[in-house]
C-alpha cells in the first residue's frame, strides 16, 4: 500500500534530505497526513493545504468542552433572581473558557497551514481559527492565499466540491505557484 511505498521512497533519500508530508483537504489528505506524520521517525514538517490541525490536537478545547456540560438548574440560589429562574440558573462564568490557558495545539511536528480566501469547502473562518490558536507558535504557521479556492489545487474535481466551492480569482496556475512559494520560504 501507500505506507510501504512511502517507506521505500524514504529509504532511497540521502540521510541529510528533509522529509515533509503534504495533504490537501480534510477528507483524507490533510486529515490523514496529520495523523500519520507524528508516528514516522523521519519527518521534518507537515503542510496542510486547504486543511488544518483538528481541534483534538488542542487540549484546552477538551477542557472547555467539559465546562459546557454544566446545565442550568431550575432552582435559583437564595437571593438571586425571582422565586423561580425562567430558563434555569447558571452561575456566572460557568462556561468561561478563558481561564483554561492556551488553546494552541500540542502537535509534535512543525506545520504550515495554507488556506484560500475563496475556499468554499474549508472556509476561511476555519483557517482564521487556526491562525488565532497558532499565531503565537513558531512551530505552527498559518498563511492565506488571497483569491484561491479549494479546486485550485485539484486536477480532478469531485462534483460535490465543485458545487460547494467559490469561484477562484487566481486560477490553478497562479494559486499553485503561490502555494509553492509559501512552502519553500
Amino acid at each position: 500500500g501507500l505506507a510501504h511505498r512511502v517507506r521505500e521512497a524514504q529509504a532511497e533519500l540521502p540521510e541529510a534530505a528533509s522529509v515533509f508530508y503534504i495533504g490537501h483537504g480534510m477528507f483524507g489528505g490533510a486529515a490523514t497526513v496529520q495523523d500519520k506524520a507524528p508516528l514516522e521517525a523521519r519527518v521534518d514538517g507537515v503542510v496542510l493545504i486547504a486543511g488544518f490541525l483538528r481541534r483534538a490536537w488542542r487540549p484546552g478545547i477538551a477542557r472547555c468542552q467539559s465546562l459546557w456540560r454544566a446545565q442550568p438548574t431550575r432552582r435559583c440560589p437564595k437571593g438571586k433572581g425571582l422565586p423561580l429562574c425562567p430558563g434555569g440558573y447558571l452561575p456566572d462564568g460557568a462556561h468561561n473558557c478563558s481561564a483554561l490557558g492556551s488553546l494552541a495545539p500540542v502537535y509534535a511536528v512543525p506545520t504550515l497551514t495554507i488556506g484560500g480566501s475563496l475556499d468554499g469547502v474549508v472556509r476561511i473562518a476555519r483557517i482564521a481559527e487556526a491562525w488565532y490558536t497558532q499565531h503565537s507558535s513558531v512551530d505552527h504557521a498559518v498563511a492565506v492565499v488571497e483569491g484561491m479556492n479549494h479546486r485550485d489545487m485539484l486536477t480532478d474535481v469531485p462534483e460535490d466540491v465543485a458545487f460547494r466551492d467559490l469561484a477562484s480569482e487566481l486560477g490553478p496556475g497562479v494559486a499553485r505557484r503561490e502555494v509553492a512559494r509559501l512552502i519553500v520560504t
